[in-house]
């Protein structure tokens, strides 16, 4: 494994100077974001959500914000064919027999640059794991920047393809939303997403016909999270006048509101409460699961596919400011 300078239990912080808003990433664990402490008008705001001591002990779906590559979410098994040719994602975490939010993860990331306020860690198949070569049609890599730019934690990621096969891939992260404690009583946020339809699941896999949201997939007017019920893919998620979407988590308990933007090829949000009912995850995601079956059918799923040689990039911030009442 390359040496990147850090224990791989050795956790980076970084730090807004003028705001005092701070991260902190865990490289040893997937490049992790499991603690993001925002500054609003001198009170501090814990937004995203991890257990105390979270580490490399630590079950690796569940904290912070997991970052899902080269596919999020669940695959049927753990096989999958691409232009003829069948894989084997044997190095993914496999839950219920089904491999599930692809290899990077789990795995160790190199720091590549670091200042006060930034650090951006890498992970490239052939340098870092190679026995992934045989596991995906090519070569990857994956390059995360995180930044504290006042109360906003900024994500910018980028991905290339150095191999010489195409790359097929989704992408997602999993930020768990940590809800908020007033004395000893959990408040009850409003969520609110502005998806207008949903993918239909048998069982963990994602049926191939979409829905127009209703009940309690519809996310679009907020729902109190002590009345969420809806665990799922919604998709067809809107812009707004800045071309973005938007989610929120809206606490009129503290008067903070928590503000997700991802640009529209990000076009799923997954929605999920852990058992714990401390955090709700709301996750960007580039497809759906079970891409290539699906495309297979000849059902778009937003599987993306980078030539040799090429990129593809996106940009996620999560910002906490005062709600507006």
């Amino acid at each position: 494994m390359p040496d990147n300078g850090l224990q791989s239990d050795s956790v980076v912080t970084i730090r807004d100077a003028v705001s005092g808003s701070s991260a902190r990433i865990l490289p040893g664990v997937g490049f992790n974001c499991f603690d993001f402490q925002a500054v609003v008008d001198d009170q501090t705001v814990s937004v995203v959500w991890a257990e105390e001591g979270f580490g490399l002990e630590s079950a690796l779906a569940l904290h912070g914000i997991p970052i899902l590559f080269p596919f999020a979410g669940r695959l049927q098994g753990n096989s999958f064919t691409f232009e003829g040719q069948e894989f084997s994602a044997e190095g993914a975490i496999a839950a219920n027999g089904n491999v599930i939010h692809g290899f990077v993860i789990s795995r160790p990331w190199r720091v590549i640059a670091q200042t006060e306020g930034s650090v951006t860690g890498e992970f490239i198949a052939s340098v870092d794991d190679p026995s992934l070569l045989a596991q995906w049609p090519s070569d990857f890599l994956i390059r995360i920047t995180y930044m504290i730019e006042g109360a906003s934690l900024v994500c910018d990621v980028l991905i290339e393809n150095p191999g010489n096969r195409a790359l097929p891939f989704g992408f997602g992260t999993h930020p768990y939303f940590r809800i908020p404690v007033v004395g000893d009583v959990a408040t009850n946020p409003v969520i609110t997403v502005l998806a207008d339809e949903v993918w239909p699941h048998v069982g963990e896999l994602p049926n191939g016909k979409r829905e127009g949201v209703e009940g309690e997939s519809d996310l679009r007017n907020g729902v109190a999270f002590n009345e969420l019920t809806f665990s799922g893919v919604l998709t067809d998620v809107r812009a707004e006048e800045d071309g973005l979407a938007h989610t929120y988590v809206d606490d009129a308990a503290t008067g903070i509101r928590i503000e997700q933007t991802f640009p529209p090829s990000l076009r799923n949000c997954v929605i999920y409460v852990p058992e714990h009912h401390e955090a709700v995850a709301i996750e960007p995601w580039s497809c759906v699961p079970n891409a290539f079956a699906l495309e297979s059918q000849k059902i778009e799923t937003g599987l993306d596919i980078i030539p040799p040689g090429d990129s593809w990039a996106t940009r996620i911030v999560i910002t906490a400011k005062k709600l507006q009442i």
